[in-house]
């Protein structure tokens, strides 16, 4: 693809806020989710791994789920959201969206960080291909791919929803429109009068004979001539929009080949041939981040001033109060 954007210049034009964001929340004081992983990096290779591509061995990201929105073209830019949050520290568990943001969330799923890619046993080979963040993956595809080649309809229609946001073209399609209308209209009401008043002097030269009768004939011939042509036209644009209103009505007016075939080479670089072999990785991912829950529930225990905290674990309740802590047998 022409002017090929790079996932660098991407990460570049944000950088300054992740640089903002780290000075307000230092030394990981930025407590996003009470759900974090507790990933047991005892295989040797996977510690060499880490060290090469200089991954924080004792990094214990927070887990989050996330709903993304859709937008149309406009959902690109949940990767850069999504990239904002991963360089926080901050992954997810349960994702769901709509539209463009049910896109952005199947790749969430299907595609790999460096850390996940090490955990996963993944190949040195594979590993060189991924980024810090997942997103940062995300951004690589979208940055290869030529989004016009999405509109995979009609070449008609392929025309017309280019050119509405083609750089080149500054005049605005409607414009076009309105500007093609008048001039038909103008014809048609032109050369109609014309061929009234030439019938008009047609019936008078019947009576009389005139010099001028053959300029009155030769207008007469070109008047019906356009006319004949103006309809003709109506006729021809008219079949081919309802010809094209018929093919989007059974085939929509892109079909998304081009886009299925795209997500399928996606995930296939991944690893992801189906349904069950996304499952199977989620699940996979969830039993080696060795994920703890502990879930903090505001509540008020007597004292109207203060505060008390119920803190759930996996083992035990708590009770977190602002100058002792009080441990509760656990009930399950």
């Amino acid at each position: 693809m022409k002017n090929e954007t790079s996932v660098s210049q991407y990460t570049e034009a944000v950088s300054h806020l992740v640089t903002i964001l780290n000075k307000l929340y230092h030394e990981n004081s930025l407590n996003f989710s009470d759900v974090h992983d507790n990933i047991e990096w005892d295989d040797a290779k996977k510690r060499a791994l880490l060290e090469k591509y200089h991954i924080n061995i004792k990094e214990h990201r927070q887990y989050a789920d996330i709903v993304q929105e859709g937008g149309g073209v406009h959902g690109i830019a949940l990767a850069g959201y999504t990239y904002i949050l991963e360089k926080m520290g901050i992954s997810f568990l349960n994702c769901a969206g709509t539209s463009a943001g049910a896109i952005n969330t199947m790749l969430l799923n299907c595609v790999y960080s460096r850390r996940d890619a090490i955990l996963m046993d993944k190949n040195e080979e594979f590993i060189d291909r991924c980024y810090e963040t997942r997103s940062e993956k995300i951004l690589d595809y979208l940055s290869k791919k030529n989004l016009s080649e999405l509109v995979d309809g009609h070449i008609t229609w392929q025309n017309l929803i280019l050119k509405l946001f083609s750089k080149k073209d500054k005049t605005p399609l409607i414009d076009k429109i309105k500007r093609k209308a008048k001039i038909a209209a103008w014809s048609f009401i032109i050369s109609f009068s014309l061929l009234i008043i030439s019938a008009i002097g047609v019936g008078v030269s019947l009576t009389e004979k005139a010099g001028w009768m053959l300029w009155v004939n030769g207008i007469l011939i070109t008047s019906v001539i356009v006319i004949a042509l103006s309809f003709g036209l109506i006729i021809i644009n008219g079949m081919s929009l309802r010809f094209l209103y018929f093919n989007s009505e059974k085939m929509g007016i892109n079909p998304g080949e081009n886009f299925k075939q795209w997500m399928t080479d996606v995930m296939n670089d991944n690893g992801i041939r189906n349904v069950l072999d996304l499952q199977n990785k989620m699940l996979n991912e969830n039993r080696l981040l060795n994920l703890k829950y502990d879930v903090f529930i505001p509540a008020w225990v007597g004292c109207p001033n203060h505060t008390v905290f119920w803190k759930v674990t996996e083992k035990n309740y708590q009770i977190s109060h602002r100058k002792s802590l009080i441990k509760v047998k656990s009930i399950y």
